[in-house]
This record gives C-alpha cells, structure tokens and sequence, in this order.
C-alpha cells in the first residue's frame, strides 16, 4: 500500500489474505476462479449431519438439547440442510417439530 500525503510517501507491506466461498463454481468466470485454491466439500454423512444440527440449534438458537435431538432425528433422511433445520427449530415453539416440518418441507415427517 503506497499512501501520500504532501509529497511524502510511505509503503506499506500488509499479508493480505482473501477467502470466499460459492455454491457453486461453474458460473465464475475463468479469470476470477483461477486466483483461487478451490476446494470442494463433500455433503455431510448421517452422522455429522445430526451432530451439527444439534449443535447449532443448542449453541445458536438457544434450544434444550432434547428439542434439538428430536429436530435432527426427525429431520433425517428429510434433508440435509442446517439452514431447514434451524427454521424448523424457529416455529417449533408456536407449532410443534411435526406441524413445522410439515409447513416448511410439504411433507410428512420422519417418526420412528
């Protein structure tokens, strides 16, 4: 970085790191995507989808880890996206896990 001021200059030297993160990286173009390490994630497994699903709705929404289990298990093999839970945990106080994944997904739910 080169900042003057009344004719005098002085030259920083900041490390600068940039990190971004896309769905989807067919859509950017060549010249951008190839100033990037691109790394591709693999989806959660059944297992970790439940840890972390618990995890954020204990940590982050507040919820009793009881709600948060019966959340996750009833959202198995539903969907594996955290964000759908959190909505579910949301509405979950106003309707119950069950109505909520009924409104929010369209469809039944999945009881054991």
């Amino acid at each position: 970085m080169v900042r003057a001021k009344r004719g005098r200059e002085l030259n920083i030297n900041n490390p600068l790191w940039v990190v971004a993160a896309s769905n989807r990286c067919e859509k950017l173009s060549p010249e951008l995507r190839s100033r990037f390490a691109v790394r591709m994630l693999n989806p959660y497994g059944r297992a970790e989808y439940l840890a972390v699903v618990k995890g954020v709705l204990v940590r982050s929404e507040g919820l009793s880890s009881e709600l948060a289990t019966e959340v996750a298990d009833r959202l198995d093999g539903l969907t594996q996206n955290v964000r759908d839970a959190i909505r579910v945990a949301r509405l979950a106080p106003q309707l119950g896990v069950e109505k909520a994944i009924r409104l929010l997904l369209g469809g039944a739910s999945n009881e054991d």
